[in-house]
């Protein structure tokens, strides 16, 4: 299905040279819908540039990275990120990613259907092997390259009672195939939909509140979290009417993860950042230790075992956070 593409647009997806729609955006870039990645996407000019190079993606031998990245962005939007980011280094974080498990992209199958059947009983309606809009998607969603790839992953989904399908047929040829959910469908997405089973998109900050800090965060941990599709969340930003210490318990538990940073002044360690490490640790959730790279044998016993990022600069410690959140979370 591949081939060398060109220039993409105005009307081809930069990334699998299916057919797109694009739309100018109030920043450098392309915001272009594509079903082949199963929806809207932003990507930068020079991430577009990069696309351009035929050495660089538009082959056959690179059809997996665009499995991954369409992987990538059918997660983020799972996430309730509705329009992912592709940023030129994007490519370079692909092989971080961890690959969806067959249980996963059979539950993808369900998800996607549940969007786009707004009422009970409702159909979806797509010609395999085809330019299909809906076809793609199916592939988009399931981490499908080939037919095949989609049909065990409804064969099992049948065979689970979670989905119908009815082919059309004429002799052994089919024109086109229906997929619906069935009532087990409906309550295997209740079941996989539930909040500890559904990850939230919110990464909790914990850090050392001083001003000296504040470039630190919106140019460093901010910009690497967001970057890596996920919402940061600092207690220091949100409004609220009650005690602060149970807006933190109440915001890390609606988090998916944390990135806590030990950096701190003349003061000392902020016994603050160390406490809610070690609450998000008990509720079983990923904590990513980070410290600036002077003060790294100032790290007390309590974490000095767990692998921190001490980070140079902020340009160190946006791309160092990046890739740890997309190899580990």
């Amino acid at each position: 299905m591949s081939k060398n593409i060109g220039r993409p647009y105005p009307d081809k997806c930069p990334i699998w040279g299916t057919q797109a729609q694009f739309r100018d955006a109030n920043r450098d870039g392309k915001i272009v819908d594509s079903p082949r990645t199963g929806g809207r996407y932003f990507i930068t000019g020079s991430a577009l540039e990069f696309l351009e190079h035929p050495d660089n993606w538009a082959n056959a031998a690179c059809d997996d990275r665009k499995r991954d990245l369409t992987s990538w962005m059918v997660r983020q939007r799972i996430s309730g990120n509705p329009e992912p980011e592709i940023f030129s280094d994007t490519f370079e974080d692909l092989g971080y990613s961890a690959k969806p498990t067959v249980r996963q992209r059979c539950h993808n199958l369900l998800r996607y259907l549940d969007k786009s059947l707004p009422r009970l009983g409702d159909k979806v309606t797509f010609i395999p092997d085809t330019d299909d809009a809906r076809f793609f998607e199916l592939l988009a969603w399931t981490d499908s390259l080939l037919e095949q790839e989609l049909e065990f992953i409804i064969d099992f989904c049948i065979d689970s009672r979670w989905i119908i399908k009815t082919d059309y047929n004429i002799g052994e040829a089919i024109l086109s195939s229906d997929l619906s959910l069935k009532f087990p469908g409906y309550h295997k997405l209740e079941e996989i939909q539930k909040p500890e089973n559904d990850p939230s998109n919110i990464a909790f900050v914990a850090m050392w509140f001083d001003e000296s800090m504040d470039n630190v965060y919106e140019t460093g941990i901010r910009k690497g979290i967001k970057e890596a599709g996920y919402e940061p969340l600092r207690i220091k930003d949100v409004e609220f009417n009650g005690q602060i210490h149970d807006e933190i318990i109440v915001s890390i538990k609606r988090s998916h993860f944390m990135v806590a940073d030990f950096t701190h002044g003349e003061d000392g360690a902020r016994g603050s950042v160390y406490f809610e490490a070690g609450f998000a640790k008990g509720l079983g959730q990923e904590v990513i230790f980070t410290c600036q790279d002077s003060q790294k044998d100032k790290i007390q016993f309590d974490t000095r075992q767990y692998n921190h990022i001490f980070w140079k600069d902020v340009d160190d410690l946006v791309a160092r956070l990046k890739v740890r959140i997309s190899a580990t979370i």
